[in-house]
């Protein structure tokens, strides 16, 4: 594979693509990674948009924040989301848009899908939503695995 890999009219640079053992997909390492990082972290499931759901607050947000830079590669706001893969640009507009002070932490799983973070403050000042969800074509199966791991 080369390091740079065109998916539609961007280009997703492949360095972060997952490094899995033989019987470990994409998904499911970037999964476990994830997890393991965010251990004492509760997640509601939204079935409705098939994203897990957690709120923090203010005071919680730095190390959410280091939690998830240290999982998920790349980091994109309202100034540099032009630059973010086009599924995830399609992901995130499908959830609404991004707004200044929103972030969205991504971590490539191969084959045009991404594990996706949505960093989304609420105009209170104090409380924060992240939600989790798969930006690209998600098979049934990679779905069913993302599903698991968060509604419980």
């Amino acid at each position: 594979m080369s390091l740079f890999s065109y998916f539609g009219n961007k280009v997703l640079n492949m360095r972060d693509n997952p490094t899995t053992t033989p019987s470990e997909n994409p998904l499911s390492h970037t999964l476990n990674a994830f997890m393991s990082n965010c251990t004492v972290w509760r997640w509601e499931w939204e079935s409705y948009r098939k994203t897990a759901l957690r709120t923090i607050q203010r005071e919680d947000a730095d190390e959410a924040d280091k939690t998830l830079r240290s999982t998920l590669s790349y980091v994109y706001d309202s100034n540099s989301f032009d630059t973010a893969p086009i599924n995830v640009i399609i992901y995130v507009e499908q959830c609404g848009g991004i707004r200044p002070n929103q972030r969205i932490y991504v971590a490539p799983c191969g084959d045009g899908l991404s594990l996706v973070v949505l960093w989304w403050p609420w105009g209170d000042g104090c409380t924060t939503s992240l939600r989790v969800g798969l930006a690209g074509n998600a098979s049934e199966e990679s779905m069913m695995e993302f599903s698991t791991r968060f509604d419980s």
